[in-house]
């Protein structure tokens, strides 16, 4: 948990110090707006600890739904800054190899480069502020609308060493569901179930990550689930653990759930 933490913040300081430094420090004085700048790095960091340190053991088995919008505000956050930081700090590298090749090959003074050696950040940092809109606007959207628009991905495979009675046999995968962070949106789970019948697969697996930590987060979904074929997944599904349940489940030894 600690690593977690760690890497939380820096992922959070690391491109907010860029920025800070590099761009607020030099546009304004003003220590309230310098101030306002770090307002919501230090109330993701604050919440993100009274979660993890202030309300007792499993908090994301807790407060699924509190702590996966908090990730989704960090990674909201992050995300853009750090596209915008990567597109800046490439536009002074090729700011200074400009300079430098000029310096080499006409002996110009290194801060006043000679044409066509000539090169500005602006643009890198125009790329870097556009990329960053269209990040923060996808992961937005993703977390509104996107994260309930289930989609079939239809692969076939082919291979000789395949028996001919297996010709056709559809294998239905689902996997990282984290059921207990859908709690208070059924309908969600319900239109899954369905297109998951929909499919008439052969076989479904699913490959991890049913819960997100605890088995009795399924409680007020079994009924849904109940809406799958039971009588074919009883002899036909297989539930393997993911890098979440797995760990819980050889820590706490405390079993998932699993049809």
């Amino acid at each position: 948990m600690h690593r977690i933490t760690l890497i939380l913040i820096l992922c959070l300081l690391l491109p907010d110090m860029y920025i800070y430094l590099v761009y607020i420090v030099k546009r304004t004085r003003n220590i309230l707006w310098r101030s306002v700048y770090w307002l919501p790095t230090v109330v993701l960091v604050a919440i993100y600890m009274y979660y993890i340190y202030m309300t007792g053991d499993n908090a994301l088995s807790r407060h699924p739904q509190g702590i996966g919008r908090l990730a989704v505000t960090v990674i909201l956050f992050a995300v853009p800054k750090t596209v915008f930081m990567l597109c800046s700090l490439f536009g002074i590298l090729m700011r200074g190899i400009s300079r430098l090749l000029s310096f080499i090959i006409f002996h110009t003074p290194f801060r006043n480069p000679r044409f066509p050696f000539v090169a500005h950040r602006l643009p890198y940092t125009l790329l870097g502020l556009i990329l960053g809109i269209i990040g923060f606007a996808n992961i937005l959207y993703g977390a509104i609308a996107g994260i309930t628009r289930f989609e079939v991905k239809n692969v076939e495979y082919r291979s000789p060493n395949i028996p001919k009675g297996f010709d056709g046999y559809r294998i239905l995968q689902l996997s990282d569901i984290h059921i207990g962070s859908w709690l208070g949106n059924p309908e969600a789970i319900r239109r899954l179930v369905t297109l998951v019948n929909e499919q008439q697969a052969d076989l479904i697996v699913f490959t991890g990550d049913l819960v997100n930590q605890q088995s009795h987060e399924l409680d007020g979904f079994k009924e849904t689930l109940s809406l799958l074929p039971m009588e074919y997944i009883l002899s036909s599904a297989i539930t393997i653990t993911g890098h979440i349940t797995a760990g819980i489940t050889e820590k706490r030894k405390q079993p998932t759930w699993s049809i």
